[in-house]
């Protein structure tokens, strides 16, 4: 997208391997996203969120309100409207990598569809 990137605190963690949705009308129920918004009365300071599309509420005027949960189950439901302009909500999607048959770390053989080995996705 061709706009200032605000979420720069989190490129190098949280938003590794996950790129910016350009258009969230392609959004759909089920979708696994990283989503970044401002604090409420702390301007300058965002979050990041992991989260999951439930379902798709649209409004009267036309707004669309997504009803999203995290993957914890000790959170309760919630809506998410990227239209909406206080919080500057900003959705990114984890990049697909292709299967290549090696390990992205150690290049070691992985069967299909992984991109890492055992050793590498869980280290002592």
């Amino acid at each position: 997208m061709e706009h200032k990137n605000i979420d720069n605190e989190f490129l190098n963690n949280k938003l590794l391997d996950y790129e910016e949705i350009a258009n969230v009308t392609e959004l759909k129920v089920g979708d696994h996203l990283r989503v970044t918004s401002n604090v409420y009365k702390q301007p300058g300071k965002r979050k990041c969120s992991y989260i999951v599309l439930k379902e798709k509420v649209t409004q009267e005027n036309g707004d669309v309100t997504w009803i999203v949960n995290s993957y914890k189950p000790m959170y309760s439901d919630w809506g998410v409207s990227f239209s909406n302009p206080y919080k500057q909500y900003r959705a990114y999607k984890k990049k697909e990598k292709p299967y290549t048959g090696k390990c992205d770390i150690c290049n070691m053989c992985v069967s299909q569809p992984y991109t890492r080995c055992y050793g590498c996705k869980n280290p002592l």
